[in-house]
């Protein structure tokens, strides 16, 4: 009867490699060498595993799991160490894996013959590991203790005696384990050295095929088994004094406010938000009327219940800088530069469209005042004004050019903000005074007005420029699209709102407090 002289740990329905007369001739240690190294996409030479795992391929202890793999960290079976088991000892004992033939219409597991072999050739009664194995249940994870077990099934001699392993530690216990002469005899093979530098067994653990890879070629080759002294155990350190008991305020301030797609703001960081909305909004009113914020509940601004009107209000601020900032990061950008990201370059037609659509009008214009802007005093009368600007506007008639208009505003203009805006003005309706607006309305891209149009500030000669040429409508433009995108992504969010507790904050003596600081 020929000898089976393939044991492989089967992680699929792989069966054991042929033979080759060469390669068994090369072999080292207890199993030679079956097959060549096939090499795997996920083991790469500079890994821990790596020398194990080509040595359980060449001696087909272990094989690949298909399509290249090797799934080193890849969880092992019950019935996977089993199959290990069955080979080792049918290797050691020369007893071959009987094969049985499926009846017709029925359905064998890969591993059924393996674990019908193994448990049929060990005696329940004298095989005090035989009762830690689940026989019933092969496809679970098996723990390291499982695994041990089953490694100790396959190895041991016949009649019940360890296998005939020098020992090269000497170790008597461990953290987790006091005296198991199985354990202690692996360890003090070199097979085992732990999870970490005391040997901690840690047998209810699982085992990854990496860490299966490394035991079996240790049992392999004996060159590969490891010198292991254990470091001692770290003294036992005294129960930490346990921290002071957070008050009901600090606990709120560390739970949810909301979740928007798996991210988490707190209370104590809405809280902040809050603060701001109300701040910002008593700042403007002053700055208005004179007049502070009243969150009495006297005054009626016209939107209802005001402290959930600011709540609302910050919740929606929020969740659009979160969103906001989340896109950032996944274009690789700030959230300020965030909208050059997603239209870095907007073509002619785009801006021209947007434009139309935002009644965006362009303009320079030479101003000759009357008024000292500065000041309000009176600079020059409306005829000498106008009498320079209708000067002006004859020398720019001999050369009407754009690089003209530029020249004669740089000598005659007198408004400063062209110096703010070189490029000119980009407006819509109503953010200039009406003559200028309309004036402007009445021209043609490119067009000059024909006389000196008059209002408040003196008396103006204008150019109607392109918006769609200008630099500020492409900001505009990519503003408005990144406002829109952020409508869109909102509307996909996932987000939960805390309202239970959100609607508990208590906005006018948060922001009495405020009002105190601002009396300090």
């Amino acid at each position: 009867m020929r000898r089976t002289r393939v044991l492989a740990l089967v992680l699929a329905l792989s069966l054991a490699l042929p033979v080759s007369p060469a390669l068994a001739a090369e072999g080292a240690g207890l199993f030679p060498a079956v097959a060549d190294y096939p090499g795997f996409a996920d083991v790469a030479e500079r890994d821990w595993f790596f020398p194990a795992v080509k040595l359980c391929c060449e001696t087909g202890l272990m094989n690949g799991t298909g399509g290249g793999a090797f799934t080193p960290a890849g969880v092992l079976t019950v019935a996977e160490a089993a199959t290990l088991a069955a080979r080792i000892r049918a290797e050691r004992t020369g007893a071959e894996i009987p094969r049985a033939t499926p009846l017709p219409g029925e359905s064998r597991a890969w591993y059924q013959d393996y674990l019908d072999y193994l448990s049929a050739t060990l005696d329940p009664a004298g095989d005090a590991y035989f009762d830690l194995i689940p026989w019933d249940a092969p496809e679970t994870p098996a723990t390291r203790q499982q695994f041990l077990a089953l490694l100790m099934l396959g190895l041991r001699e016949a009649g019940g005696g360890f296998p005939d392993f020098p020992a090269i530690n000497a170790i008597d216990a461990l953290p987790d384990v006091a005296a198991d002469p199985v354990v202690l005899f692996f360890y003090n093979a070199g097979i085992l050295t732990g999870v970490d530098d005391y040997g901690t067994f840690a047998g209810e653990r699982t085992l990854q095929r990496s860490e299966a890879a490394a035991m079996a070629a240790r049992v392999a080759d004996p060159s590969l088994r490891q010198s292991f002294v254990p470091a001692a155990p770290p003294e036992p350190q005294p129960e930490p004094s346990p921290e002071p008991a957070l008050s009901y305020e600090e606990e709120l301030m560390g739970t949810m406010a909301f979740l928007l797609n798996g991210n988490t703001v707190t209370i104590g960081q809405f809280v902040q938000w809050l603060g701001q909305t109300v701040y910002q909004t008593d700042a403007n009113l002053y700055a208005q009327t004179g007049r502070r914020l009243d969150l009495s509940g006297q005054t009626d601004y016209g939107v209802g219940d005001l402290n959930r009107y600011f709540i609302d209000a910050t919740l929606a601020r929020m969740e659009r800088q979160l969103v906001l900032e989340l896109a950032a990061k996944s274009y690789g950008a700030t959230p300020d530069t965030l909208a050059q990201a997603l239209t870095p370059a907007p073509t002619y037609d785009q801006l021209s469209a947007y434009a139309q659509q935002a009644d965006l009008l362009g303009a320079k214009h030479i101003l000759i005042s009357t008024t000292d802007a500065a000041t309000g005093a009176a600079r020059r009368s409306d005829a000498e004004a106008l009498a320079i600007a209708q000067t002006v506007l004859d020398g720019f008639r001999q050369d009407p050019t754009a690089q003209q208009f530029d020249n004669l505003m740089a000598l005659y203009g007198e408004d400063p903000g062209m110096t703010a805006y070189p490029e000119g003005y980009l407006f819509t309706a109503g953010e200039m005074v009406a003559e200028f607006e309309s004036a402007v309305r009445a021209l043609a891209v490119g067009e000059y007005t024909a006389q000196p149009v008059k209002s408040a500030y003196g008396y103006h000669i204008i150019l109607r420029l392109d918006p769609a040429r200008m630099s500020e409508t492409v900001t505009a433009y990519q503003n408005a699209a990144l406002a829109a995108q952020l409508d869109a992504w909102l509307a996909q969010a996932t987000v939960t709102v805390n309202t239970v507790e959100l609607y508990k904050l208590d906005v006018a003596a948060r922001y009495q407090q405020y009002l105190q600081t601002l009396a300090t």
